[in-house]
């Protein structure tokens, strides 16, 4: 399932188990970034939220082509929210993450 693998690899990060979060990439995801190391160090830089996530819960799955389209809220420590996308492919059977994007969000009210 698109969700199990999403939630596997944010609980791997907040373990800090990188091995395990970088299983979870796609080979596209894995050939960009060469190794495990420099994958972890863009994701503590870049998505921080994904890095130590307080928590997450999954929105809708859209399905374009080949892939599945999933957003996900995940709120950081601080308790701020982040809508994120997830681009998930199939790979032998087996769902991986084939990038994440910021979704923008609307300012909160006062």
């Amino acid at each position: 399932r698109v969700e199990a693998t999403i939630a596997a690899q944010l609980e791997a990060f907040r373990a800090q188990d990188i091995p395990r979060a970088w299983s979870y990439a796609s080979p596209l995801i894995q050939s960009l970034f060469g190794d495990q190391d420099q994958f972890a160090r863009m994701v503590e830089q870049g998505y921080p939220m994904v890095w130590s996530p307080m928590t997450y819960r999954f929105g809708t799955a859209r399905v374009s082509g080949s892939t599945v389209l999933q957003s996900v809220e995940v709120i950081d420590r601080d308790g701020q929210s982040h809508a994120l996308v997830y681009e998930m492919i199939q790979i032998s059977g087996e769902w991986r993450i084939n990038g994440v994007q910021f979704l923008p969000q609307a300012p909160a009210t006062v």
